[in-house]
C-alpha cells in the first residue's frame, strides 16, 4: 500500500538489490504501484533508483549486467517521469554519493546557475574540481574540468580523507596536494562556509 509512504513525497530513492536477481520481479510489482499511486496523484516528482551492491568485482560480471539492463528497460514505460538510474555500491562511496547528491540537488533551487558558476570559475582559474558541500556531506554542487576517470576518483577520495581531518581537527582551512596519474602534480583546499544558518566545506 504505497499510499501509506508516499503521501506528500518530494523525492523517491528505491533500492534495488542487483545481487538478488530472484526478486527483480518482485522489486518491479510494487514500482508499478508505486506509479500508479503518483498517477492518481498526478504528481511527477524526482525518482533516483539504485541499483545496489553493484559492488567492484561483479562489475564486468555480464549475467548480471544484463539483468540491469532489462530491470532498467521495464521501467522506460514510465516515459512521463523523471526517473534516473544509479549503479552503488558501498566499496564505492562516491557512487553512493552521487546517486544521493543529485536526488537532493532537484530540492535545491538555482542548482544550474550554481554549476554554470562553477564551471566559469574553473575555467578562469584553471581549477580541477570545485565542489560545494553541507555539513553533512551532501554535495549541493560540483564542476570537474576534463579529468580521466581515475584521477576524479583519486582527487574525490583525497577529499574525504581531507574533509575528516577538517571535521576531527575542528579547522577553517585545510590544504592538500598529490600527484595525477600523468606526473602532474595538484593542490587543493578545503574551506568552511557559515552563510548565516547554513554551513557548507
Amino acid at each position: 500500500y504505497p499510499h501509506r509512504y508516499l503521501a506528500n513525497t518530494d523525492l523517491l530513492f528505491y533500492l534495488i538489490d542487483c545481487q538478488d536477481p530472484e526478486r527483480y520481479g518482485e522489486s518491479l510489482d510494487y514500482f508499478d504501484k508505486v506509479m500508479e499511486y503518483f498517477k492518481e496523484q498526478r504528481e511527477n516528482i524526482p525518482i533516483m533508483v539504485l541499483l545496489h551492491k553493484f559492488d567492484p568485482e561483479i562489475k564486468e560480471n555480464q549475467e548480471i549486467n544484463k539483468r540491469a539492463l532489462v530491470f532498467k528497460q521495464n521501467l522506460l514505460k514510465y516515459k512521463e517521469f523523471q526517473i534516473y538510474f544509479f549503479e552503488t555500491s558501498i566499496y564505492d562511496i562516491k557512487s553512493i554519493m552521487d546517486a544521493f547528491s543529485t536526488g537532493l540537488s532537484f530540492l535545491f533551487e538555482n542548482i544550474e546557475m550554481l554549476y554554470s558558476y562553477f564551471e566559469d570559475i574553473s575555467k578562469r582559474y584553471n581549477i580541477l574540481f570545485i565542489s560545494l558541500i553541507d555539513s553533512t556531506g551532501i554535495t549541493v554542487g560540483e564542476y570537474y574540468s576534463a579529468l580521466r576517470l581515475i584521477d576524479k576518483l583519486k582527487i574525490y577520495n583525497l577529499y574525504l580523507e581531507v574533509l575528516k581531518k577538517v571535521k576531527m581537527e575542528n579547522k577553517e582551512k585545510y590544504e592538500f596536494s598529490d600527484v595525477l596519474s600523468n606526473g602532474k602534480r595538484f593542490s587543493g583546499v578545503i574551506e568552511v562556509l557559515n552563510l548565516e544558518q547554513l554551513r557548507f566545506l
